[in-house]
Order: structure tokens, then sequence, then C-alpha cells
């Protein structure tokens, strides 16, 4: 077994298929793929489970799930495991629509050599990579962002110690409203983050006047 081999689960009901494919791909020198080949969702999904597989092909016409509800069963249990589509449904619609939905590559059957297949699949690797990495990153900046806007609020609140609290409050009614009006999540927080600094001009407010009884 190659250490270094790039391990990849073919879920393929076609036994033909399969083997041309593992064929294709062993003539490919240079890059070695260790594919493991199961042929229902069941099996691939228990592989899946079991970890340590760098991507997927995937076939969207099994005996127990079609289309493009295959492909959304695959991802919902393993997100973050790069899916290449590989199927004989030459279907445009179909293949925007997977594309849409996470899968990294939309190849047909008889229309790809193994040279091909190969670099799909690492370009798949390559790219989830890469997406899991600028998750990472807009996840550090929305933390440093909330973390200035509790600062600013806070600021603000010490300028003027009678309304202290306020602003949170506010934050906490425009989220509970905006959830029961069903906003997606980026939109409540979007709100929290407005709410928190609405009162953001008292800074630059003397606090004669701010204070002021009356």
């Amino acid at each position: 077994m190659n250490q270094n081999a790039i391990k990849v689960l073919l879920i393929e009901d076609n036994p033909a298929d399969a083997r041309l494919i593992e064929e294709m791909l062993g003539k490919v020198n240079g890059w070695p793929i260790e594919l493991q080949w199961v042929r229902c969702l069941p099996d691939g999904l228990d592989k899946l489970r079991t970890g340590g597989l760098d991507g997927v092909l995937l076939d969207l016409s099994l005996p127990d799930r079609r289309g493009l509800d295959t492909f959304h069963r695959v991802h919902g249990d393993a997100p973050d495991v790069p899916i290449v589509v590989l199927t004989g449904m030459e279907d445009e619609i179909l293949a925007l629509e997977a594309l849409k939905a996470g899968a990294q590559d939309y190849l047909v059957k008889g229309q790809v050599s193994g040279r091909l297949l190969v670099r799909a699949i690492r370009y798949a690797i390559e790219r989830k990579s890469t997406e899991g990495e600028l998750k990472k990153s807009i996840g550090k900046l929305r933390r440093v962002l909330f973390e200035t806007v509790e600062s600013l609020a806070s600021t603000v609140e010490t300028r003027d110690p009678y309304t202290a609290g306020h602003q949170r409050r506010v934050a906490k009614l425009a989220c509970a409203i905006a959830r029961e009006m069903g906003l997606p999540d980026e939109r409540v927080d979007g709100l929290r983050l407005a709410a928190m600094v609405h009162d953001v001009g008292k800074i630059h407010i003397p606090t004669e006047i701010l204070a002021k009884p009356g």
C-alpha cells in the first residue's frame, strides 16, 4: 500500500464501470490513487463514517437513490470530504445544481480519460482544503468584528451610564423579532451588530449634555 496515495471512495453500482474506472486511474503514472469501491449508498456512508478518505467519486444513479438526492445524502453525512460526481447522466441543469450544492466537479462517464479524472480528484481536494482555510479566516474576522463592536458598545455606555445595558437589550429584542420573522442567520447577526452600536453617536456628545438633569 502506497502511504502517499490519495484515498478515494467510489460509489458505483455497475461492476463494469467500476473496473473501467479503476483501470483508468491505475494507468496514470505519478499520481497514485487508492480506490475503495462500494455498490450501494448505505455501504458508502458506512465507509465515510470510518474516516481516512481524501475524496469521493459518486454516481448519481444508484439502485437505492437517484439524482441530486444522492449527492445531498453523501454531502450531508460528510460535508468536509470533496465529492466529484462521475455519472452517466449528461444533464447540464443537474450538473449546475450539483455544483451549487457543493460538488467539486461534475463528470460524465465515457467523456473522461484517466488523467482528467485524476486531475479532477486532485483539484477537488485542493479546492476543498482552500475552502476550509477560507472559512477559518472568515471565522477569525467575524470574532474580531464582534469583539470590536462589543468594545465600542461598552465605550458608549461609559459615556452615558444612565442607559447602560440599553444597546444590549435592543440587540436582544431585534434578534428575537428577526428569528420570529424567519430571517437567515447572517441577517440576524447583522441586526445584532447594528443594534449594539445604534447609539454610537453619543461618543462625541459632551458628558455635561448626556448627563444633564431633565
